[in-house]
């Protein structure tokens, strides 16, 4: 197999094997980024990303005669290694100052590649808000995603040419406003597989097929994702609890216990408590919300 990529990015090295390094990787490869090193530890791994990376890219450990000749060095490693890989990196006698390293945590900002800037490298952090399940790069898209960033101001600049060639978009945060963001993404991602798992669950005692469990809700999840780009939450909030619909969630409750879904049960009572203080800025009569909140108070002391 031939590659070609467009030599009219950074020379790239990426350190990580999992499932968002080597997309990164290959997706910068496809934008022009000619890349020199992919560093896997898995030799399984590395034999089916030879299909997508010149054999002699792929490497198990990070030496300093592959960090050499690129400009451009990604730690997409697990959170609790970026600090050990920059410090090792750090004793590499090569020429920092003409360097660019970014790490892709979402939770940890750049002071952790110190190590590095004291060396003379520049140093930012670049973290993708999306979810990577495929083990395939090619099935991963970064147009239109967004990716937090921040760090040294030549680094930032970096960071944003990576987006653009990614077609992203991009947010410039502080350290805190990043750990704000990537709770966000955990909140919106990570946990709505928790609850669709509940649910998957409770549809299997009730012989419900399996991709019922999600299929259906598609839309519904995708134009209550409109509404609240287009409103704020209070007026994009819908249901039962923003009818004052007690009947309702009261046969909800009781369908749970029945079934005895309580952990469901409790993620049920506990938005819906949040909903209702939504429903009030929304206009809901004083007597509705406290319908509702005798309904989940009540379910409270039954389960």
């Amino acid at each position: 197999m031939s590659f070609n990529p467009l030599a009219n990015g950074p020379a790239l090295c990426v350190i990580g094997g999992g499932r968002m390094g080597p997309a990164l990787a290959w997706a910068l490869q496809q934008a022009g980024f000619p890349v020199k090193a992919l560093v896997v530890r898995s030799p399984q791994r590395r034999q089916f990303l030879q299909r997508l990376f010149p054999p002699q890219t792929l490497v198990a450990s990070v030496k300093p005669e592959m960090i050499a000749p690129v400009d451009l060095i990604g730690l997409a490693v697990p959170d609790d290694a970026v600090a050990e890989v920059a410090a090792q990196l750090a004793t590499f006698p090569v020429d920092w100052p003409h360097k660019f390293v970014f790490h892709l945590s979402g939770v940890l900002d750049s002071s952790v590649l110190e190590p590095l800037s004291r060396q003379g490298a520049t140093v930012f952090s670049w973290h993708p808000i999306l979810s990577v399940s495929a083990d395939d790069p090619r099935q991963v898209t970064f147009a239109d995603a967004y990716a937090d960033v921040e760090g040294m101001t030549s680094g930032i600049d970096m960071a944003r040419k990576i987006s653009t060639a990614l077609h992203m978009h991009t947010l410039g945060v502080t350290p805190e406003q990043k750990r704000a963001l990537h709770l966000a993404a955990v909140v919106f991602a990570n946990f709505l597989v928790g609850v669709v798992a509940d649910i998957q669950v409770l549809f299997q005692k009730l012989e419900l097929p399996p991709d019922v469990s999600v299929k259906p809700f598609v839309p519904l999840i995708s134009s209550t994702l409109t509404n609240l780009q287009e409103s704020d939450p209070a007026s994009a909030l819908t249901g039962p609890v923003r009818r004052g619909d007690a009947n309702t969630v009261r046969h909800h409750l009781q369908l749970l216990q029945q079934h005895h879904a309580d952990h469901l049960q409790r993620v049920y009572r506990l938005i819906s408590q949040r909903l209702l203080s939504l429903a009030a800025e929304a206009g809901l009569s004083k007597e509705a919300r406290q319908a509702l909140q005798e309904v989940l108070r009540n379910a409270g002391s039954e389960s």
